[in-house]
């Protein structure tokens, strides 16, 4: 078993994936009721390989964290391994239109059909593919086997004796073996088994998984002194795979940076408080500066085929007029939106089917679609501009509420975009790279910097 506290060196090709093992923060936004859960996770023994597993867009977690206390469903546990494998930039570039299975919805056609026509997956019976069903330890280990290239179908090993098989080949040790044998079977598991799978060899090769994915440039470590929501046209993105998680900064920024910080480690702190009286703020309250044409090409060119119920011109307007009859930015709305649902792709709790674009009343412990749900797209939004209003002003709604927790938040809390950070989204900045909330909005770099950001590419568009 990997030490938590001990340095992982892989190289491959010249190049060294550091797994860091430390007491490093997750940097996943959290939702509303946030400490219990913050403070929750960390608890988890196996908290520190998800955060390193979601620094290669492995596991990700939601704006609830990483929900390590929830059993895994089947469909979870697939998508997991085709990221695990490199896979989802195959999966993004797909546009199915219907699936082998009759019990996957929409969203995840693509995702099961791969991995069905790699062989990675059988379903559980003639067009089933039991995307609810809870995944238990021999399951997701002959997920991982089958990663490994291990094939039970040819006899390498036998579905119910994937857990001692695993143990055989060291993929587990003794107490973890003991560990999901009596205990059950949870994300926190998960994230344990993926890390181990990552770094053991193939069957069929002498190099570990992880290595014949950088080799086959799969793997891409992001810097870790940027943040974890750069836009893609700050930096370079690596040819062989254009998903948002996995980039690589080009020489010329590598060589800025380097003078930034040597320049930083010369200078005095800065010890002058004015700066908080000084800083200029965004208004949540206020009129759109962007037109709905904008917001439609900056959507469409983060994400051509969004998961939505109406199509993107309307969706798109329907976020300015919104906006305007309860005197919300519009645009600020949207580009929350975009943040929050990942440019409408979602994964985690809610579905795309419920129309919930903020994650309202996706709770600590939910499992996938337990969050409230909006019979259309403009209830859908309507509900998430009020959702900021409630943070933003004291001023009573124009509509009839539709937004299930808008009186469980203190009216006003939040006037400017700069103020979500701690509140909206908690802790609200990278801890990794900070170690306040305090010195990310000095440094222009939170929760609510983030959201400006893509505010900012959109009046671009």
């Amino acid at each position: 078993m990997i030490n938590k506290k001990t340095m992982k060196r892989i190289i491959s090709s010249g190049l060294i994936w550091v797994l860091t093992l430390g007491q490093v923060l997750a940097t996943t936004e959290y939702a509303e009721e946030p400490e219990s859960v913050f403070f929750e996770e960390q608890d988890y023994s196996y908290y520190y390989e998800a955060v390193e597993l979601e620094k290669i867009g492995v596991f990700k977690g939601t704006t609830l964290g990483f929900e390590l206390h929830r059993e895994p469903t089947r469909l979870e546990a697939l998508i997991l391994m085709l990221r695990m494998l490199g896979l989802e930039k195959d999966v993004l570039a797909r546009d199915d239109r219907t699936s082998y299975f009759l019990d996957v919805p929409s969203w995840g056609y693509e995702y099961v059909n791969l991995a069905y026509e790699k062989q990675l997956t059988q379903g559980i019976g003639p067009q089933e593919f039991g995307m609810t069903r809870k995944v238990d330890a021999k399951m997701f280990l002959t997920f991982m086997l089958r990663a490994l290239n291990y094939n039970d179908q040819a006899g390498d090993f036998h579905y119910d004796e994937a857990v001692e098989f695993a143990f055989d080949i060291g993929l587990i040790d003794a107490a973890f073996k003991t560990e999901l044998e009596s205990q059950l079977f949870i994300r926190n598991h998960v994230a344990k088994i993926v890390f181990n799978t990552l770094n053991t060899p193939l069957a069929d090769d002498t190099r570990t998984l992880s290595q014949v994915l950088i080799d086959s440039g799969k793997i891409v470590i992001d810097d870790p002194t940027k943040g974890k929501d750069v836009e893609d046209d700050e930096i370079e993105v690596d040819k062989d795979d254009n998903t948002e998680e996995n980039r690589e900064k080009d020489e010329d920024e590598d060589e800025d940076e380097d003078v930034e910080m040597d320049t930083e480690e010369e200078e005095e702190p800065d010890m002058d408080d004015t700066w908080w009286e000084d800083r200029v703020l965004t208004p949540i309250m206020g009129e759109s500066e962007a037109t709905a044409r904008q917001l439609e090409r900056y959507l469409l060119s983060k994400n051509p085929n969004p998961k939505i119920n109406t199509s993107v011109k309307e969706f798109v307007q329907l976020w300015i007029e919104e906006g305007e009859r309860e005197g919300v930015r519009g645009d600020l709305a949207f580009a929350q939106a975009c943040h929050e649902t990942g440019y409408f792709k979602y994964g985690g709790i809610v579905e795309p089917h419920q129309n919930n674009y903020g994650g309202i009343g996706a709770l600590n412990g939910n499992a996938t679609g337990e969050a409230a749900t909006f019979e259309t797209p403009q209830e859908g939004v309507r509900a998430s501009i009020q959702h900021l209003k409630a943070y933003a002003s004291t001023e009573p709604l124009e509509n009839d509420v539709v937004d299930p927790r808008f009186d469980m938040v203190t009216r006003g809390v939040a006037p400017n975009i700069e103020d979500l950070g701690g509140k909206w989204a908690y802790p609200g900045y990278d801890p990794s790279k900070y170690r306040t909330l305090e010195d990310a909005l000095r440094a222009e770099d939170s929760y609510g910097h983030i959201i400006l950001q893509k505010l900012e590419r959109i009046l671009d568009k």
